[in-house]
């Protein structure tokens, strides 16, 4: 170590840094993003720091200090009913406070609607501010600004896009659209900019033509003049395609948020293939006298034109047509039909001696699919089938349940979130230590403490010429971790590994009396932690 290149090291150093600040960035997104301290009256000084500030709320008695991209505020506020919201809002008696800035109005029915995007002046056109609008039951606000007419009350975000309504009026973020027929809004179909009434299609908030024609939407992604099809390409450039004239336009209507039909053709889902203008959309082999029998399933990709099963346009010959239906519990869905369980174009392997029949032979309980005395269990890998189940067998489904390591961690996080542990908070008390270590080097590179300053064999201003201190704290720091408890968790196993390796190396040039109180602490934690857990046993 002693003849390392001395560049070589401090660029070492500054990648060690790096990832030791990756680490705790990760602790940190596992926990609530707000920091709440209590400061005294009087004491709160502003630091210059290497960091830019934490997006963060300091809390006192009665005054807050805001901070948030690098800038702080102070305020005072009601300390009895003060809460936080997010890290740009908070609330008490008085009002809303937006990063610290008081909106007086009644807190009650506080909601935030949307996010409006304003692009950021300067040369990145891709830099944009978010500008939140949100409501309480006095009114609704873009930032701290009142937005006047809209109905508080009845005011509703519009999914899938950038629009609001109440029950008079559209608008386009906080912007009212003037003549549009909120009764009428085709909201399935509503897709970012674009939203109609059914009479006038909206983009931007702005009534839109296509070549002086009047547009009619007909789904999410098709629209149509009175001479033209359109597939609407806002996936990437927010343009229109011509489609070839093969549409029988005056009856081209949605069957529902997938399928088009018009008096000779069904049509394919456009959101699931590739369109060009040259892509002919209609169904084939489905029959113009069989259009008015399409049924629909609820899962809604497949339907049935009753001779034939079709998913996303493409005929299915596997299944028998009469008899086909899907088979769901809400997340998960197979396709059955008399002659089996498909997972779609795979069979599922029972041993199938009647007809399949939902409800009476055939069934879901808990994340299992049932046929007869068959169990299909997908909650354990890949799946498991189980025949003439007995009490035996059904204590083994429990048994290799439990033995399933990645159902096991699932259920381990899922109780984190429960009861709301932080799992990396095992590396807390090493973490919280940083600041000290920070300022202690600052101290001992200060010359504040003389230079001759010594410890039995090192000079507490420089580092372990032996590196015996930077090893200690390696071994000490594991030690720690590993009486804290490890789970099966790879991510926590690395760390358990990898923070004391970090340790060594990023310590071994630091002062030694640095390093002797980093050991110190480290090793009365250990054994501090060592009696608590004796007597808990």
């Amino acid at each position: 170590m002693i003849g390392f290149d001395k560049k070589l090291t401090q660029n070492l150093m500054r990648i060690l840094i790096i990832i030791i600040l990756g680490f705790l960035s990760l602790a940190r997104a596992q926990q609530t993003p707000l920091v709440v301290t209590d400061v005294k009256k009087g004491n709160f000084k502003i630091q210059k720091s290497i960091f830019t500030y934490d997006d963060a709320y300091i809390i006192n008695e009665n005054y807050v200090v805001f901070q948030k991209d690098n800038t702080r505020k102070t305020f005072t506020v009601d300390g009895n009913s003060f809460r936080v919201y997010d890290d740009d809002f908070s609330l008490d008696k008085n009002g809303v406070y937006y990063q610290g800035k008081l909106i007086p109005t009644d807190t009650t029915g506080f909601k935030i609607l949307i996010y409006k995007s304003i692009p950021k002046e300067g040369k990145d056109k891709y830099a944009y501010t978010l500008l939140p609008i949100w409501k309480t039951q006095q009114g609704v606000f873009i930032e701290t600004k009142l937005i006047k007419d809209i109905d508080p009350f009845s005011v509703e975000t519009i999914k899938n896009s950038y629009y609001l309504k109440d029950k008079k009026h559209l608008y386009y973020y906080d912007k009212l659209v003037a003549g549009a027929e909120v009764e009428n809004l085709m909201e399935a179909f509503a897709n970012d900019e674009i939203i109609s009434d059914g009479k006038t299609v909206y983009y931007g908030g702005t009534p839109l033509h296509y070549q002086r024609e009047k547009l009619t939407q007909v789904n999410r992604r098709i629209f149509k003049t009175p001479t033209k099809v359109l597939f609407f390409s806002n996936c990437y450039d927010n343009t229109f395609l011509e489609l070839l004239p093969y549409f029988d336009i005056p009856t081209l209507k949605a069957l529902n948020d997938s399928y088009l039909v018009d008096k000779n053709h069904i049509y394919k889902p456009v959101d699931y293939i590739s369109v060009n203008k040259n892509t002919y959309l209609a169904v084939p082999n489905v029959k113009k006298e069989l259009l008015n029998k399409i049924k629909f399933f609820p899962k809604g990709r497949f339907f049935s034109d009753t001779e034939n099963i079709y998913f996303d346009g493409i005929i299915q010959k596997h299944y028998d047509a009469a008899t086909f239906n899907i088979l769901t519990d809400g997340e998960n869905y197979y396709q059955y039909d008399k002659n089996g369980i498909y997972n779609f174009t795979y069979k599922l392997d029972f041993n199938y001696t009647e007809p399949v029949q939902l409800g009476k032979n055939t069934f879901f309980v808990k994340e299992k699919l049932v046929y007869l005395n068959q169990v299909f269990d997908f909650t354990l890998g890949g799946g498991s089938y189980y025949h003439s189940l007995t009490e035996e067998e059904l204590e083994k489904i429990k048994q290799k349940y439990a033995n399933d390591k990645q159902m096991l961690n699932i259920k381990t996080m899922e109780l984190y979130r429960e009861h709301k542990v932080n799992p990396l908070g095992g590396c807390l008390p090493i973490l919280i230590q940083l600041p000290i270590l920070f300022a202690l080097f600052g101290v001992l590179r200060s010359g504040i403490i003389p230079t001759d300053s010594s410890f039995l064999w090192m000079k507490l201003s420089e580092p372990d010429p032996f590196f015996i201190l930077p090893v200690l704290n390696g071994a000490v720091s594991f030690l720690q971790q590993k009486l804290m408890g490890t789970s099966d968790n790879a991510q926590m196993k690395n760390m358990m590994y990898v923070f004391p390796i970090m340790m060594i190396v990023i310590s071994y040039k630091m002062p030694s009396g640095l390093q002797l109180y980093w050991l110190t602490s480290s090793l009365i934690a250990v054994i501090q932690q060592y009696f608590i857990m004796k007597k808990g046993a």
